[in-house]
C-alpha cells in the first residue's frame, strides 16, 4: 500500500493513516510496516496516524469529513482495513474532496472493489482470495489441533487492484 501511494502520488503524499488499535495483533504491525515503507521510499512524503477504534467504525463518515477539514494537505487517506472504507467514502464526498483524496486499503471487499472498479474515492485495494484464506486459516486451525506443526507459509497470493487492473476481474 505504501509503494502504491508513493507512485501514485509521485512521491508527493500526504496520508492519514486510521489504525484501529484495539486490534494490535493486527494493525500494530500493519501500521509500522505501511509508515516504515514510506518514509524508506519517500523522506518528503508525510504520514499522520488517527486511532479509530472498531467500536467507532460506524461514525467515519461525518469524522472522515472532519479530519479532511483539519487536515487540509491531506491526499491519501488509508484505513487498516476495507470495513472502514464502506464509511469513509462518503464522508470524503461531503466533504466534496472526491477529486483530492483518495482512499488506499486493505482485505479487497466486494463493496470496495466496487468504488475501485467505478473510480469512486478508491484509487487501491490489496487483497486476495477471501474463499482461499478461510480455507488456509481452517487448514491450519485442524493442523494444530491435530497435534501437527502450522505451516511457515500458508501461501495464500495477495494483490495489488488498481484502475490498471480492477477489469482483470469479475466483481
Amino acid at each position: 500500500e505504501a509503494d502504491f501511494v508513493v507512485a501514485d502520488s509521485k512521491g508527493k503524499a500526504n496520508v492519514l493513516f486510521l489504525s484501529t488499535t484495539d486490534v494490535p495483533v493486527i494493525t500494530t504491525g500493519v501500521k509500522n510496516g505501511f509508515v516504515n515503507e514510506l518514509s524508506r521510499l519517500c523522506p518528503a512524503c508525510t504520514v499522520t496516524i488517527e486511532d479509530v477504534p472498531s467500536s467507532q467504525w460506524s461514525g467515519l463518515t461525518p469524522r472522515t469529513a472532519t479530519l479532511i477539514a483539519s487536515h487540509p494537505n491531506v491526499n491519501y487517506m488509508v484505513p487498516d482495513f476495507d470495513g472502514m472504507v464502506i464509511y469513509m467514502v462518503p464522508g470524503v464526498t461531503s466533504a466534496n474532496a472526491q477529486n483530492k483524496v483518495k482512499i488506499v486499503s486493505f482485505n479487497a471487499s466486494p463493496s470496495v472493489m466496487q468504488n475501485l472498479a467505478q473510480h469512486n474515492v478508491v484509487a487501491g485495494d490489496t487483497g486476495g482470495p477471501n474463499l482461499v484464506q478461510g480455507w488456509a486459516f481452517a487448514d491450519e486451525a485442524l493442523r494444530i489441533l491435530a497435534g501437527g506443526q502450522p505451516l511457515n507459509d500458508l501461501n495464500i497470493p495477495t494483490r495489488l487492484f488498481d484502475s490498471s487492473n480492477i477489469a482483470s476481474i469479475d466483481l
